[in-house]
């Protein structure tokens, strides 16, 4: 977190995070209200039509930002199942792997 957030922080009542490991950086920055709240997704809003597999262009699609975690998990996948077809969007830069 930048010294922004660290600034910020104080103006807030309550912080809500889809991450628990933000909990505590929040915490450390001086937030005394901080909670974790999963990713969901509303069942009146996205309707779900499963597809059958042919359909798919891709076995397994990662939408989203890096973080090593994330990275540590799709390296598995990619390294582990080179049968798959991965695609994977976002901020990555993943070089020397074979993945869509």
């Amino acid at each position: 977190m930048g010294i922004r957030n660290s600034l910020n922080v104080k103006c807030f009542n309550s912080i809500y995070s889809y991450s628990k490991i933000g909990i505590k950086s929040f915490n450390l920055l001086g937030a005394e209200n901080v909670f974790w709240c999963p990713l969901a997704g509303d069942n009146d809003i996205h309707q779900l039509n499963p597809k059958k597999s042919e359909d798919f262009k891709y076995d397994i699609s990662f939408i989203g930002n890096h973080r090593p975690e994330r990275e540590e998990v799709l390296v598995y996948l990619i390294n582990e199942f080179p049968e798959l077809r991965i695609k994977i969007n976002g901020s990555w830069r993943i070089q020397n792997l074979n993945y869509y």
